[in-house]
């Protein structure tokens, strides 16, 4: 990690993830901030382009702010520069649990292979039936998941 990035927390992370509404608004202006942040060549030049008129719309400039005070809240500086680097490494990955599509599961597989350990990627099917199962049970008791 560089010096002027923070690495946001997973308790920071879960509290973010509190402040995302519905998957139009995921689909939509949020990702294109993000695709905004990941392309901008630093902080001042993406914070920049919201101030423009015409360019960002309400959705975006309300998602930037919210992004950028939850993580100053949980301990990152607040200036253009580290924002925008947190900014940049988020990604929303978007799935529709209720679906029986077969392309959603597969893209669920291929993300946990990722995360696995090479040697453990034949055991991705396993990862993924337990994480479900694990998300279902916290749900109907209405928890949130800690690293504790």
């Amino acid at each position: 990690m560089h010096d002027d990035e923070t690495a946001i927390s997973f308790a920071s992370r879960q509290a973010f993830a509190n402040c995302v509404p519905s998957l139009a608004a995921i689909s939509g202006p949020y990702q294109g901030v993000l695709e905004w942040a990941h392309k901008a060549e630093s902080g001042s030049t993406f914070f920049a382009r919201f101030t423009l008129k015409g360019v960002a719309s309400d959705q975006m400039r309300s998602f930037a702010k919210a992004f950028q005070n939850h993580i100053v809240t949980f301990g990152v500086a607040d200036d253009d520069e580290t924002v925008w680097a947190n900014i940049r490494r988020f990604i929303i990955l978007e799935f529709d649990f209720e679906s029986g599509a077969p392309q959603a599961k597969a893209n669920a597989l291929t993300l946990a292979r990722l995360v696995l350990a090479s040697n453990d990627a034949t055991q991705a099917e396993a990862l993924w039936g337990n994480l479900i199962a694990l998300i279902i049970e916290i749900g109907q008791a209405g928890r949130a998941i800690t690293r504790q």
